[in-house]
Order: structure tokens, then C-alpha cells, then sequence
């Protein structure tokens, strides 16, 4: 029985007995390269970064993890204590609208509309910014800072408009692995804050390259520290 990605998209068939052709198999291997791992490792990076970079914030994150081990009675990292993690949720929203580790994405357009004077025609591939969606000041005070408290309850600042949020994508065509992705990074972010601390190296490049996703031109070298 296939247990590997691989292996089932070779076997993969459809009513008609059809399979994939090779070049059908070789774009998708690719896309869930990169869709299932590059962005992620991404995202990760930027959350150690900026992790880092604001250390109220870090200290903030560590300290909600400290009280979910002294609520549960608990060090091991359960599935129950993962639910319980409110302003790690924020951080990680704060990340991915500050730095998405992919620019955009197309759309084609299936009806034709107006937007601001420009006419779309129907058949044309229409290219959304998620950057410019993350640091629209209409919705996000203070765009530039790095302020998990903006997704709290009480600001909630992604829901003044739709799809203010994209870094996942949006609507209908939404990221199929954006929950799967979102526990993998709580789940290593939520060890780390409990047994390292880390600082960034001196002397590194830390702006950023944006192709094939977004990283440090210098990637992120980093000591870490166990308690």
C-alpha cells in the first residue's frame, strides 16, 4: 500500500482508468515541494527573526507557554495545550502578514468588471499583492511594526475588510494545507519559546530575497541556547 506522496499520484487514477501523464506528475511533486515546505520553512524563519528582533514580544509568547504548563500540570506538548494558545496564534498572524512568504498569485478573471476607472476583461489573469493587502493602512495601524496585538479581540484589525489577510490565499482556491501548516509551526514554535533561547549573529544581511519565497538574502544564522 503507497504511504508516499509520490507513489500515490503514480498510481492515482481517474473513473476511466486514466492516470497522470509524466509532466502532470512532475508539476505536481513540484508544487507540493513548494507549497508543503518552502513556505513554511519561510514563514519559520521570519518568526525566529522577528521573534528576536522584538523581545517584549518574545518574552510574552514564552511566558503564555510557562502558564499552559503550570495550568495543565503539564511539560509535554499536547494537543489540548495547542488550543490554548491565543497570543501565539496573534504572533503567527503578525508574521504572515508582515512577511508572506510568497509576493502574490493570479486569478483568471471569468467576468468582466470595472475597478477605479480600469476595465478587466473576462479571460485576463489578474495578479493580487499580498503584500500591498498586508500593509493597507486603511486596516493595519502602523503597518510597518511588527504588533501581534493587532489581532487580538479587542482591535481585530483583519476583519475591517475582506480578505485583508491572504497570505494563504483567500476564497474558494484558499490554501488546502494552510491548517496542516499552521499546527506544524505553533508545534515547533511553542517547543522552541519552552526550551531555547536564540539570538541573531552579528554581520548578516537581513533584507530580504523574495524569489522562489521570501528569506533573508544572508538566510538567518542563529545561537541557540537551552535552559
Amino acid at each position: 500500500m503507497a504511504t508516499d506522496v509520490l507513489t500515490l499520484l503514480l498510481q492515482t487514477e481517474d473513473e476511466e482508468g486514466n492516470r497522470l501523464s509524466e509532466a502532470e506528475i512532475k508539476v505536481q511533486t513540484l508544487l507540493m515541494l513548494f507549497a508543503g515546505h518552502e513556505t513554511t520553512t519561510s514563514m519559520l524563519t521570519s518568526l525566529m527573526m522577528a521573534l528576536a528582533q522584538n523581545l517584549d514580544v518574545l518574552e510574552k509568547a514564552r511566558a503564555e507557554q510557562q502558564d499552559i504548563i503550570q495550568r495543565t500540570d503539564d511539560t509535554a506538548l499536547t494537543l489540548a495545550q495547542i488550543q490554548q494558545m491565543p497570543y501565539l496564534d496573534q504572533v503567527l498572524k503578525e508574521v504572515e502578514r508582515q512577511y508572506p512568504p510568497v509576493a502574490g498569485g493570479f486569478r483568471k478573471v471569468i467576468k468582466s468588471f470595472d475597478f477605479n476607472g480600469y476595465h478587466v476583461p473576462a479571460g485576463w489573469l489578474a495578479l493580487y499583492r499580498i503584500e500591498a493587502a498586508h500593509r493597507d493602512e486603511r486596516c493595519y495601524a502602523e503597518p510597518d511594526r511588527f504588533d501581534p496585538e493587532r489581532f487580538g479581540p479587542e482591535r481585530a484589525e483583519q476583519k475591517r475588510y475582506d480578505y485583508s489577510l491572504v497570505g494563504f490565499g483567500g476564497g474558494p482556491r484558499i490554501c488546502l494545507g494552510m491548517a496542516f501548516a499552521k499546527l506544524e509551526m505553533k508545534i515547533l514554535a511553542a517547543q522552541l519559546l519552552r526550551r531555547y533561547r536564540w539570538q541573531i549573529t552579528a554581520g548578516q544581511d537581513l533584507s530580504f530575497s523574495v524569489i522562489p519565497s521570501l528569506r533573508p538574502k544572508d538566510g538567518l544564522k542563529v545561537i541557540f541556547t537551552a535552559y
